[in-house]
């Protein structure tokens, strides 16, 4: 970018990581970027302190729980599973990370 190289990185490869085949993807998309004149590098940046400034799963449950309208018994059971079962399972998680499954 602008005479300068820049390194991307696009993520782990191997057993617990990406294939080879979706880092050629990204990589493809990651020239594209380039060509248009803009720093996959940069974007990438951006889209993790976006990521990041959503929140949590466990900040935005309770969030849910305190502007929920719900009955006081109704909150205090609801509390009571949040803070038992998925805040220490899923709470550190971003919400894109976390799926249905994964709450059920």
């Amino acid at each position: 970018m602008n005479g300068r190289r820049e390194t991307l990185t696009i993520g782990r490869y191997g057993k617990y990581g990406i294939t080879l085949a979706v880092a050629r993807e990204k990589l493809i998309d990651a020239k594209k970027l380039v060509d248009e004149g803009v720093s996959a590098a940069k974007e990438k940046k951006r889209a993790k302190a976006k990521t990041k400034s959503e929140g949590t799963f466990g900040e935005l449950a309770l969030r849910w729980l305190a502007e929920s309208e719900m009955s006081d018994s109704t909150r205090d059971m609801r509390r009571h599973i949040v803070d038992r079962d998925l805040i220490p399972a899923l709470g550190n998680y971003t919400l894109r990370e976390v799926t249905g499954e994964d709450v059920r």
